[in-house]
C-alpha cells in the first residue's frame, strides 16, 4: 500500500490515534480499518499484527450476483451534534436568575422573565442550536429499509460514497437494526452498522 493510500485509509480509523482502531490492522491476508461504525477491509501483503484478532468477529460475507449501486438517497431528517459548539451545552448559569430564568418584579413581586438572560436562565449559549447541543439535519439518516425504518448514519454513508465502486446488495442482506450492513468497493468490502430511526 502507498503513502497516499495509507492516508486515505485512514478516513475510516478511529480518531484517536492511541486506541487500536487509530490506524489499519493487518491479519496478513487482510489490511483492516475501523471507527467503530464502519469497518472497511482489502487485501493485503503485510505481515500480521495482534490488533487484527478483533476484527475476526463480525461476519464479512461473498459478494452476490446481484448488487446495486450505493444509494445516494432517500434521506431521512434527524438530530445532529452541533458543528459550532460540538455538542456542548455551551453557555454559563444566569448569576442574576440562578438559571431558573425568572426574577421578581420589584414592583408587584411577580415572576417576570430575567432581564440578563432573556429567561434562558444561561448566558453565552450557542445562537445556532440555542443552547441545545443539536440541530436539525434533513440528511441525517441515509433510509435503508423504510417500511421498518433503518438507516445508516448520514455522515458514514457519505464516506461509504466516496469509496470507488462502491455497491450493497438489499436483496440478499436486508438491514436490520444494530446489524452491519455488508457493502462492496473496487478492491474491498466493508460494514456498517444500521439502526432504526425516528425513534
Amino acid at each position: 500500500m502507498t503513502r497516499d493510500e495509507k492516508i486515505a485509509w485512514m478516513a475510516f480509523c478511529h480518531a484517536d490515534p492511541k486506541l487500536w482502531m487509530g490506524r489499519p490492522v493487518s491479519d496478513g491476508t487482510w489490511l483492516y480499518a475501523t471507527d467503530g461504525h464502519v469497518a472497511v477491509r482489502v487485501p493485503t501483503t503485510e505481515p500480521a499484527c495482534d490488533d487484527a484478532k478483533r476484527m475476526s468477529g463480525p461476519s464479512w460475507p461473498d459478494r452476490p450476483a446481484q448488487v446495486e449501486p450505493w444509494p445516494d438517497g432517500p434521506f431521512a431528517s434527524g438530530r445532529v451534534e452541533c458543528p459550532d459548539c460540538k455538542g456542548e451545552f455551551c453557555g454559563e448559569q444566569c448569576h442574576t436568575c440562578d438559571g431558573s430564568g425568572f426574577t421578581e418584579c420589584s414592583e408587584c413581586g411577580q415572576d417576570v422573565d430575567c432581564k440578563e438572560c432573556h429567561g434562558d436562565g444561561f448566558l453565552g449559549k450557542c445562537q445556532r442550536c440555542e443552547g441545545s447541543g443539536k440541530i436539525d439535519d434533513p440528511k441525517a439518516v441515509l433510509v435503508l429499509e423504510p417500511v421498518s425504518r433503518v438507516g445508516v448514519r448520514g455522515d458514514l454513508a457519505a464516506k461509504i460514497a466516496l469509496l470507488p465502486g462502491v455497491v450493497w446488495s438489499p436483496a440478499v442482506h436486508l438491514p436490520q437494526r444494530d446489524k452491519p450492513v455488508p457493502f462492496w468497493f473496487d478492491g474491498g468490502q466493508g460494514l456498517v452498522i444500521a439502526f432504526r430511526y425516528g425513534e
